[in-house]
């Protein structure tokens, strides 16, 4: 990979990670909420199943976007060290 592809993946992975930090316990909230949600209208007898596809598109989207973010945040870690690798072995 091109030392500027690299350094595109870890700018962007710098600022998945610093996304990541900033909202992950209202990602964690935000889930949290979902399945009171659930569980009050499955207790109430009240769970439809337009109710359930909601509830689980929503779930959905919070874990798509905490997995979205961790993997470049990961990539950016990864394109770090490849480059971080490549000053050592050229001085």
């Amino acid at each position: 990979m091109q030392v500027d592809a690299l350094l595109s993946h870890m700018s962007l992975g710098q600022s998945a990670q610093v996304a990541l930090a900033l909202i992950e316990q209202e990602l964690r909230d935000a889930q949290y909420k979902t399945d009171m949600a659930a569980y009050r209208c499955i207790a109430k007898g009240e769970l439809t199943s337009e109710a359930a596809m909601n509830f689980w598109f929503k779930k959905n989207a919070l874990y798509e976007l905490h997995l979205r973010l961790t993997q470049k945040a990961t990539q950016g870690t990864s394109s770090a060290q490849r480059l971080s690798g490549m000053e050592d072995t050229s001085g």
